[in-house]
């Protein structure tokens, strides 16, 4: 089954996180999507492209969705070694701890890496982003 990852894509953190994902993801087992695009509205259950809160990632994973802190938790055992032993450091951290330290990285976003324009995929890496 393949994993999706959904995410605002008119935000230029974002953006840069999914392109560092797309590299860090040596077997290409996970695909992108923007929370605006047709497969977020198809894939997606009505609602969980208004997510929990602002700039918040949708991980689609094996049919299950996940987001915020879980869904870089999610994203980094995807990526394997040694990413995934940040995910399993993340399980010691108390869920609200990590989603409210994920709220406060996604409300700075524009503050972090100011809005720019952003290049869209190219060559092969437009096979793993979706519409």
């Amino acid at each position: 089954m393949e994993s999706i990852i959904f995410f605002d894509g008119e935000c230029a953190f974002c953006s840069r996180s999914v392109m560092l994902i797309y590299r860090l993801d040596r077997i290409g087992k996970i695909k992108f999507a923007p929370l605006t695009g047709q497969t977020a509205r198809n894939l997606l259950p009505k609602g969980s492209s208004g997510p929990s809160s602002p700039g918040s990632i949708i991980f689609l994973r094996n049919d299950i969705l996940y987001d915020r802190s879980a869904a870089v938790q999610k994203i980094l055992e995807d990526l394997g070694f040694p990413y995934k032993l940040l995910a399993i450091w993340m399980r010691l951290v108390p869920k609200a701890m990590a989603d409210g330290l994920y709220d406060i990285v996604a409300k700075n976003r524009h503050r972090i890496l100011p809005d720019q324009c952003i290049i869209p995929p190219r060559g092969k890496e437009i096979e793993r982003f979706l519409p």
